[in-house]
This record gives C-alpha cells, sequence and structure tokens, in this order.
C-alpha cells in the first residue's frame, strides 16, 4: 500500500506518469508472481529480504491499478474550486482527493492484505525453510491433512483478527460520519 497509493494516486492525475509508467504497471499486472518470486530468490537469496519483496512485487500491481481507476473517478470539479479559492496542493490532497478515495483505499487494503498473504505462502512454500507455507507444503509431503488443517486453521484466524482488529477498527473510525445500511 506504501507504494500503491501515491503510485496509484500519480498515474491517476498526472498524464506524464501515465504516459511514462502505465504500460510498466500493465507488464507487472501480467508477469506472472512465479516470476517475481524466482527472480528475488536468484537475485538476493533465499533470505527474508527476497521473500518479502517477491511477495509485495506479486501484488503492488494489481493495488496500483485499483487506487489508478479510483484515482481516476475523483470529482475533478472539486479541485477546480479548492484552487480557485487558493487551496494549497497538500491541503487539496488531505481534504479533498483523499476522503473521495477513502473507500476504494479500504477496499484495496482489505483486497491487498488477503492477496499478500496468500503470496507470503506461495513465497515459503517454493524458498523458505521456515513459515506456515512451509509447515503446511511439509505436512503436505507426509500426507498429514490433520497437520495441514490446522496450520490453515491457524492463519485464518490470524487473518481474521488482523481484518476485524486492525482493518475493521480503522474503516470504524474513518467513516464514523456515515449511517450504517440496515437490511430489513
Amino acid at each position: 500500500m506504501a507504494v500503491a497509493v501515491p503510485f496509484g494516486i500519480l498515474l491517476g492525475f498526472s498524464k506524464m506518469a501515465r504516459d511514462l509508467f502505465g504500460s510498466w504497471v500493465t507488464i507487472g499486472l501480467m508477469t506472472p508472481s512465479l516470476v517475481f518470486i524466482i527472480l528475488s530468490y536468484t537475485a538476493l537469496g533465499l533470505n527474508e529480504l527476497a521473500a518479502v519483496i517477491a511477495a509485495a512485487l506479486a501484488v503492488v500491481w494489481v493495488l496500483t491499478i485499483n487506487i489508478w481507476e479510483s484515482a481516476k473517478a475523483v470529482d475533478i470539479k472539486l479541485v477546480q474550486m479548492a484552487r480557485v479559492f487558493k487551496v494549497s496542493t497538500p491541503r487539496i490532497v488531505q481534504r479533498v482527493i483523499l476522503p473521495q478515495l477513502a473507500a476504494p483505499l479500504m477496499a484495496s487494503a482489505r483486497f491487498g492484505l488477503g492477496l499478500i498473504w496468500k503470496m507470503v505462502l506461495f513465497v515459503e512454500l517454493i524458498g523458505r525453510s521456515n513459515g506456515i507455507g512451509y509447515q503446511i507444503e511439509y505436512y503436505y509431503q507426509l500426507f498429514d491433512l490433520g497437520r495441514v488443517l490446522e496450520y490453515t486453521v491457524f492463519f485464518v484466524a490470524i487473518m481474521l483478527l488482523i481484518e476485524v482488529a486492525l482493518l475493521g477498527g480503522l474503516e470504524r473510525r474513518l467513516f464514523r460520519w456515515r449511517p450504517t445500511a440496515r437490511m430489513t
């Protein structure tokens, strides 16, 4: 998210950025995740840094495209009005653009979190000798379905905790102004 948010916003608002980097984002999006993992491990070795970079490279393109498309949907008339009132660019970003992007950013955060954790399991499975991905593969090789399911449930429980506690809390705080929808 730290890379995808500013990059996606830049692509959404700058024709020059789109001309320079738009095709590269599409290429990154179309490149198989396995290629990023292999290139990362080959260049950096079988270590934690390579695993983190491989997982991030596999996900950042999807999030960048999502944020890029969301930035294109920002109401530009509100930005123009702020400029007429001589509001500074950082203030426009803070008060006009980011509030319009809050919901898509939360959706991207949720999507990215799920995707990055799946990639971490895949990265651990391929090139690490520890971690949940490695453990799942290890017990799969032993045909121990009980242990595979045990690690899977543990993994899902951690993800659920992060979703409810971290992202749910952040969402409640960011959107406390809006009424909750009730289904009848």
